[in-house]
């Protein structure tokens, strides 16, 4: 048996560490933390029983070469089928990072195949470096595939309770495009991209471990070290949604613009997260242009029916509801409320609806139920119903279909907690697709009649909300107002998205 130098044993031991360190700085600069720690893992691990096993006396090629390509084989079985459900837009939205699938095929269909290639080759020649590269495989694929029967169960750090697939900028600053959501808590069905054949390259990669070690315990313990290390790769998630998205209002709302009547129609729910003690009553904050409000309480079933509302003068020409539920909200409950109202479409500070355009926001204006107590900011999904030749900008996700917005249905999933703003009317969209996308919508100057006054030019001098010129675009004021004794609202560049 070919045993290996002293010196060779520290140059390989030295190519090993540098291999590794490289992999997790190009992982956590192109992705983010999660990777780093599995693969950081995976590499320690197999560090470990290299320089236990291959590298002073490197293997019998007729021992090792055939596990090692039986684990290859199982794993590209196992990426194929992780391909075709977007593993890597997946884990994006799971842990708010970028593993676009251009870096997913870059990855495993390039490189990876290349460095398969080289390491049989070099376990055939029984060099020292390649067993490294051999564990590496063995722990990774062999063990750490384990962990995807523990990422259905994980929450994802980005629209958690939002089912339909987003694409948006990540923690990183990156954008990626098409992350579905496989939450069982949303979905109800146990699966994540790989799962159905994780379990193929485990079964070579098990052996081989057992084949080479011949300790039964080694294996378990790695499956252990593995569902340690991706619960900690959900806290290594961005910052940025430190605080669980459940804690704030999640809105889904429905409303239809009526240019020629000035109103709009809003139907829609809001669901509140639970409290440590019993509620008997919610407070929500509505503008005094909305009219016609009706709420039931859906969850919880104790709690459910037709609550009694009582109307409380607010300020800044917003209305406080009390909302008092046949019994108490339990403790520990989350709350859903079923809501409709309608609402008129005088001028007032950056809210407007008539047969020019039509804008609210409610950084100022509470054109929908806003939640009092603690931070009244909220995610959701957002579908809004204009007549046919209107574009709708919100500033949320856009999710709608081509041929939807054509018919006057704009849908778009607002991510970030923020309140709500849409602006909608004729106008023209120019979009730039690149690393940063933008899109502007353009407003034609409409013709002035004489001895009149335009509307839009009415509509601009008591909001300021809409440019001059030949063309206009529509802005958002940055203004504020005393906000329920908490200061004003300031919108900034973040909270705006």
């Amino acid at each position: 048996m070919n045993e290996t130098t002293p010196r060779a044993q520290v140059w390989n031991s030295l190519a090993a560490l540098a291999f590794l360190l490289t992999a997790m700085i190009a992982g956590y600069v192109n992705i983010g933390w999660p990777p780093v720690i599995i693969v950081g893992g995976s590499g320690l691990v197999g560090f470990g029983f290299w320089q236990r096993t291959y590298l002073k006396r490197p293997i019998d090629p007729g021992v090792i070469l055939p596990l090692f390509l039986l684990t290859v084989a199982a794993l590209d079985v196992h990426m194929a089928e992780e391909y075709l459900t977007k593993f890597g837009p997946a884990m994006s939205r799971l842990f708010d990072i970028s593993w676009t699938e251009r870096s997913f095929l870059l990855i495993f269909a390039f490189v990876g195949p290349t460095l398969y290639a080289l390491t049989a080759l070099g376990l055939f020649y029984r060099v020292p470096f390649a067993g490294f590269l051999a564990w590496f495989i063995f722990i990774g694929p062999g063990v750490a595939e384990f962990t995807h029967f523990i990422f259905p169960r994980i929450r994802p750090a980005i629209g958690p309770t939002l089912a339909e697939n987003i694409s948006t900028h990540v923690s990183n600053g990156r954008f990626v495009a098409d992350m579905p959501n496989y939450w069982l808590g949303l979905t109800g069905r146990y699966y994540f991209p790989g799962l159905y054949t994780a379990v193929l390259p485990m079964i070579p990669g098990i052996w081989a471990i057992y084949r080479l070690t011949r300790s039964r315990a080694a294996v378990p313990a790695l499956l252990l070290l593995f569902s340690v290390l991706a619960t900690a790769s959900a806290g290594a998630s961005s910052p940025r949604r430190a605080q669980p998205p459940a804690a704030l209002p999640e809105y889904s709302l429905t409303f239809r613009v009526l240019p020629d009547d000035h109103r709009l129609q809003v139907t829609g729910t809001v669901r509140m997260a639970s409290a440590s003690a019993a509620r008997r009553e919610i407070v929500l904050a509505l503008g005094e242009r909305m009219d016609q409000l009706r709420v039931e309480v859906v969850e919880p079933s104790s709690s459910a029916g037709w609550p009694r509302l009582e109307r409380v003068e607010g300020s800044g020409g917003n209305v406080k509801w009390v909302v008092r539920p046949l019994r108490p909200i339990p403790p520990g409950q989350s709350i859903l409320l079923r809501f409709s109202y309608a609402g008129g479409g005088e001028v007032a500070t950056m809210y407007y609806v008539g047969p020019e355009i039509a804008f609210a926001s409610a950084w100022v204006t509470d054109w929908y139920p806003l939640v009092e107590g603690g931070s009244d900011k909220g995610t959701g999904v957002v579908t809004v119903l204009v007549p046919a030749g209107w574009t709708v900008a919100t500033g949320g996700v856009r999710r709608s279909a081509p041929k939807e917005e054509a018919q006057g249905t704009f849908r778009s999933a607002i991510l970030h907690p923020t309140y709500f703003t849409f602006a909608a009317g004729k106008y023209t969209v120019v979009r730039h697709d690149g690393a940063v996308p933008v899109s502007a919508y353009l407003l034609a100057r409409p013709r002035a009649q004489p001895s009149v006054v335009s509307p839009r030019s009415r509509i601009a001098n008591s909001t300021g909300a809409i440019h001059g010129g030949g063309a206009g675009g529509v802005r958002r004021l940055a203004s504020g107002r005393n906000h329920r004794g908490s200061g004003s609202r300031q919108a900034s560049a973040h909270d705006r998205l």
